[in-house]
């Protein structure tokens, strides 16, 4: 590869630093009460962590998509769960513990998909 040529997607990946273990363990944690109800401090830290993993992924995905090829399937891809990644992000909990605990979950599950890639 010359140096004019783009990073493969792939390569950049490699690249990136996050902490995907800790991002593993905090959607373990996330997902382990099923349709149990966890407890609403537990939620909100919770979804807090996952929203915070989330801005890192995005923040670190954001020049893999610029210099991608856009052509490509993983690309595609990959803007895709940065697109669903960014409206999670902007969805809100609603008013009780299920509805906040459901948001954690679906949070957790972007997380997972996201940090698949890498």
């Amino acid at each position: 590869m010359n140096p004019t040529q783009e990073t493969p997607p792939t390569q950049a990946r490699q690249a990136l630093p996050l902490d995907v273990e800790t991002m593993h363990r905090t959607v373990r944690l996330a997902l382990q009460y099923g349709r149990t109800l966890p407890p609403h401090q537990e939620v909100e830290a919770l979804t807090e962590d996952l929203r915070g993993h989330l801005e890192e992924v995005l923040a670190a995905m954001a020049p893999m998509l610029a210099r991608g090829d856009r052509g490509t399937r993983e690309w595609s891809q990959a803007r895709t769960l940065h697109d669903h990644a960014r409206y999670q992000l902007d969805a809100h909990p609603g008013p009780g513990l299920q509805s906040a605990a459901a948001h954690m979950t679906a949070l957790a599950l972007t997380v997972h998909n996201l940090t698949a890639m890498f």
